[in-house]
């Protein structure tokens, strides 16, 4: 199987955990920003790099680990290993001009890992402690393993 590398940040605001879908592809189901771990980067350095790219704003504060996970990961391809690397940043009050748009917002991913148009994510802020993010499917596969980990780091378990 192919090997992947991967790099995701879970950016949170007091209780709100940042997270988008893909109206196109509503069976995925939320996401955090992530994406590929390009020959050249850290798993660090892509985390900032995704970020950006996939929200179009830079993390401001400071990026920590959260936990790794591996995933046999199948879509429509050959099947993949994924070895993801989950962060966490704490959004600060001093950097909410650069989040204006604080409740939801769109943003095309313009350079998708397996080519292709332009993405479209539709963010917005969900608290880590509404019952539907522990519900099966709210997250895509895997990303919902970080949660209960997320809560007790921002001592809301």
């Amino acid at each position: 199987m192919k090997i992947i590398h991967k790099s995701y940040t879970y950016l949170t605001y007091g209780d709100k955990l940042l997270i988008f879908t893909e109206p196109e592809k509503p069976e995925y189901g939320a996401q955090t920003p992530g994406g590929t771990v390009d020959a050249h980067e850290s798993h660090l350095i892509a985390a900032h790099r995704e970020f950006i790219e996939e929200t179009g704003r830079p993390l401001l504060g400071a990026v920590m680990p959260l936990m790794d996970q591996k995933i046999n990961y199948y879509d429509n391809r050959e099947p993949e290993v994924h070895y993801r690397r989950f962060f966490y940043s704490v959004l600060k009050p001093c950097h909410l001009e650069v989040w204006q748009e604080f409740q939801e917002f769109n943003w095309y991913e313009t350079t998708p890992n397996q080519g292709g148009g332009p993405i479209l994510f539709r963010f917005e802020w969900i608290s880590l402690l509404d019952r539907k993010i522990a519900k099966p499917g709210f997250f895509y596969e895997g990303f919902g393993e970080p949660i209960e980990r997320l809560k007790e780091i921002c001592q809301l378990s």
